[in-house]
């Protein structure tokens, strides 16, 4: 399977995610999908407290949590090569409370049929940590796997 994203999503936008001065809170961006939850730095989401969590590997945020795993287009977990060539395990979560949603959705390059894709970065640090995809009528994220602490082998 080939998949392919912008080139510019191959690199960690840790400077380009909006973040307020005081709080460190990711600031809100316009198309941002409606419904999508993060937590604030510092905050935890209350379904992840009682779940097997997943954190960003940089800064330790949770993110996600193990419960959240999904499978798309029959598989949890996809190999997807941007156009620059770069390479990347993605895992597919049905929520990932601890990221923050940045930019407009594109169909462009878009790894999943029928899906546009937007930037899923961790709230708390704003490591690139994947991408939100949104359909017709679902959505879900997929995550840069090499990103995250705390993820279990799944075949």
């Amino acid at each position: 399977m080939m998949c392919i994203v912008d080139i510019n999503a191959a690199r960690p936008y840790q400077t380009a995610m909006p973040v307020g001065k005081k709080t460190g809170q990711v600031m809100k961006m316009p198309g941002k999908p409606a419904g999508i939850p993060s937590a604030m730095p510092g905050e935890s989401h209350p379904s992840i407290e009682e779940e097997t969590p997943i954190s960003c590997r940089s800064c330790g945020h949770t993110v996600t949590s193990v419960e959240n795993t999904i499978s798309v287009s029959g598989s949890h977990r996809h190999i997807c090569t941007n156009p620059a060539g770069i390479t990347f395990e993605i895992g597919c979560f049905s929520s990932a409370p601890g990221c923050g949603v940045y930019g407009e959705s594109t169909m462009e390059f878009t790894w999943f049929d029928g899906y546009g894709w937007s930037f899923a970065m961790c709230a708390s640090c704003g490591t690139h940590l994947g991408w939100f995809y949104e359909g017709s009528d679902n959505s879900f994220f997929g995550l840069i796997l090499d990103r995250l602490a705390g993820m279990p082998p799944i075949h």
